[in-house]
């Protein structure tokens, strides 16, 4: 064989070789992603008490009328025991407001917090749910 005609061999090998890659498949689904929100230690025992989780702009959650000023999209959940979970549709936004409000709806304490989102399924080329968590302070 000649050297030209193995050279046009070689590179056809691996010209197709380079194509064997196929781009990933993802699967058309959706996905929560879930905030727990922690009391820390020092709260006195309460019944009734809830959290308010607020975003500026759309974030995964409900758009409400009865948000905070410039705060829209918001999520509510009831505290069991000392802790609740806020779930954001396909979203992982970088701050949130987080307030435990109390059995009439005030607001006990609060605070604007910057979240740090951990893949927990899915795979990074296709993404899946998160999961992040803040700890409010005792007031």
């Amino acid at each position: 064989m000649s050297p030209a005609l193995v050279a046009a061999a070689l590179g056809a090998v691996l010209a197709l070789t380079a194509c064997d890659t196929a781009p990933t498949a993802c699967p058309a689904i959706a996905w929560g992603n879930g905030l727990t929100v922690e009391l820390a230690g020092g709260w006195p025992p309460g019944e009734g008490r809830s959290v308010r989780v607020a975003c500026p702009q759309p974030c995964g959650l409900e758009l409400r009328e009865d948000a905070p000023p410039g705060r829209g999209h918001v999520g509510v959940a009831p505290l069991v025991g000392d802790r609740a979970t806020v779930s954001f549709l396909m979203e992982t936004p970088d701050e949130v407001d987080v307030a435990v409000l109390g059995p009439d709806g005030g607001v006990l304490a609060g605070l604007t917090a910057d979240l740090e989102w951990e893949l927990v399924g899915g795979s990074a080329e296709c993404g899946g749910p998160h999961q992040a968590t803040v700890t409010v302070p005792a007031p």
